[in-house]
């Protein structure tokens, strides 16, 4: 729920941004670039838990749950921070 959540309000950002940077004609077609960008993470990031969810061994569902959720903390952390250090390098450049 807080990785929806998380990516949800860096959308929401990241297209007012662009939004507000973009000419007028050119907008629609970063913001659908943007769209077609993050329904393809979404997409990879199901597909990958869905693979990983389908490998478990037989062994209780607890135990599989949680193995599966520990390597999604530091991936969140590390895409995260890449994003932010994305954003704080472009911002950088573009108001020099």
């Amino acid at each position: 729920m807080l990785l929806m959540t998380t990516l949800g309000f860096l959308g929401f950002t990241m297209s007012r941004a662009l939004n507000r940077e973009t000419d007028s004609a050119r907008r629609a077609t970063v913001l659908s670039v943007k769209g077609l960008a993050f329904n393809l993470a979404y997409g990879s990031f199901s597909l990958g838990f869905s693979l990983l969810l389908a490998s478990f061994p037989a062994e209780p569902a607890g135990e599989a749950l949680r193995g599966a959720l520990l390597w999604q903390i530091p991936f969140f952390a590390v895409t995260v921070f890449g994003l932010l250090w994305w954003g704080k390098r472009t911002l950088r450049r573009v108001t020099q």
